[in-house]
């Protein structure tokens, strides 16, 4: 037996891993406007860099920062919508 220390197979990089964690950030945080579409593009960013090089959390930080993009874009909607009812709700 050895007493080395095993590497693991693949381990992911920072990249992948920044892509997924800004992914789950944006899902979280997309209420705070300009904050969540900050973090989706970061996420899209490190995502795409990392899934170039073929890692496995690449796709998945491409995925959540796909997905982050409907609740932002609906808050973003709502808040115009809303905005524009207030402004134009005396007619």
């Amino acid at each position: 037996m050895s007493t080395e220390a095993k590497q693991p197979l693949n381990p992911a990089s920072g990249m992948a891993t920044a892509g997924f964690i800004c992914g789950i950030s944006s899902i979280v945080l997309f209420w705070a406007f300009g904050l969540g579409q900050i973090l989706a593009i970061l996420s899209h960013v490190f995502s795409g860099i990392a899934y170039s090089r073929k890692e496995r959390l690449g796709k998945a930080g491409l995925i959540l920062g796909i997905i982050s993009w409907v609740p932002v874009v609906l808050y973003f909607l709502f808040a115009v919508i809303f905005g524009l009812s207030v402004a134009l709700g005396s007619m």
